[in-house]
């Protein structure tokens, strides 16, 4: 891969801060319409409720070895966020698979 070198000139904070904003948008954008996992994440603000995988195994009555199990089987997918395996609260409770 070739080095680029990007020069801004005359760009206030605030426009570049715009410009920042806008690309990682349309990247996000870009990946949910490639179905990417990053498609769960928002970018309007909102807030989403996550669950650890502890707490996951405790609503479900299940062990974490299950989830680890249920993850490859694609059953219920977490997401990696900061190093934490965590799962969206709404897909935890709205999945008919896991309905006993």
């Amino acid at each position: 891969m070739g080095e680029q070198t990007i020069q801004i000139l005359n760009v206030t904070k605030d426009e570049l801060v715009d410009i920042i904003k806008e690309g990682v948008k349309l990247e996000l954008n870009r990946q949910r319409s490639i179905g990417n996992p990053l498609n769960r994440l928002t970018i309007t603000g909102e807030d989403t409720e996550y669950l650890t995988r502890n707490e996951v195994s405790k609503v479900l009555n299940v062990t974490v070895q299950t989830l680890n199990n249920w993850r490859r089987e694609g059953v219920l997918n977490p997401l990696k966020i900061g190093g934490r395996v965590l799962y969206i609260k709404e897909d935890v409770y709205n999945n008919s698979r896991l309905v006993a």
